[in-house]
Formats: C-alpha cells, sequence, structure tokens
C-alpha cells in the first residue's frame, strides 16, 4: 500500500464528499425529524425470523444523533463504524478543499485489494454473526 498527497484534478468526483455529506445529512435529519416512525420494519426479518445484515442500522444512525456512541455500536456495529467514518472522510476532505491542501490518497496493489475484499467481507459475516446472536 502506498499513501502519498496528491492534488486534486478539476472535475473529479469527491467521493468523500458525496458519501460523507450523505452521512451527516442522515445524521441531522434523524436528530431532528421523526423519521425513524415513518421507515416500515424489516421484511426479511419479518418473514424469516433471523435479522438481515443490516438490521439495526437505522437504529444505530439514531442512536449516533443522539450522540450515544456506545447505544449505536449495540445495534450494529458495522454501520456505527461505517458512518462514523464517512462524516469524518467528509470534514477531512472539506477542510482540504477549504485549505487549497493536498488529499491523501491510498494506492493497493493486487494481492492488497483482495486481502482487503476478503476483511470486508469477514468483517461483514462477523457483523451479521453478532446480529444473529444477539437478536437485534
Amino acid at each position: 500500500m502506498r499513501i502519498r498527497f496528491t492534488e486534486r484534478t478539476p472535475g473529479q468526483i469527491d467521493l468523500a464528499l458525496l458519501f460523507g455529506g450523505i452521512a451527516l445529512a442522515a445524521l441531522l435529519a434523524f436528530s431532528i425529524l421523526p423519521i425513524a416512525s415513518l421507515l416500515p420494519a424489516c421484511i426479511w426479518h419479518g418473514i424469516t425470523g433471523v435479522p438481515c445484515p443490516t438490521c439495526g442500522a437505522t437504529r444505530s444512525l439514531i442512536h449516533l444523533s443522539r450522540g450515544e456512541i456506545a447505544t449505536s455500536f449495540s445495534f450494529n456495529p458495522l454501520a456505527s463504524i461505517a458512518i462514523i467514518s464517512l462524516v469524518l472522510s467528509f470534514f477531512a476532505s472539506v477542510s482540504s478543499r477549504v485549505l487549497f491542501a493536498q488529499r491523501l490518497t491510498m494506492a493497493f496493489s493486487g494481492r492488497e485489494k483482495d486481502g482487503l475484499r476478503v476483511a470486508v467481507i469477514t468483517l461483514f459475516l462477523l457483523n451479521w454473526s453478532y446480529l444473529v446472536m444477539s437478536g437485534i
């Protein structure tokens, strides 16, 4: 893995800004509006009795919006980590744009990309196992 600072290129889509902004907007919306009461229950969980891989993510988001990080992690740890990471990357991207600074980029080799894919799938399955065992 190579970590380096690079210049922004004109017209380049900043995914950290995009997805981090969506995560931040969701946190703000859940802290202000009663959105949770409008959302349907999990269909998969209702039919099978087994939580789906994303069960608890909405409740996790609700508790994060209230600043209840430990409770958020208890509902869906992977969703909590993802939301926090997206918001932090949003602020890092905004600050690099405001300060006209170079942005931090990482380049992975083919083997590293394969290892990263295996790690993500493993984390996904471990998170789902946690949800099933905890009865979320």
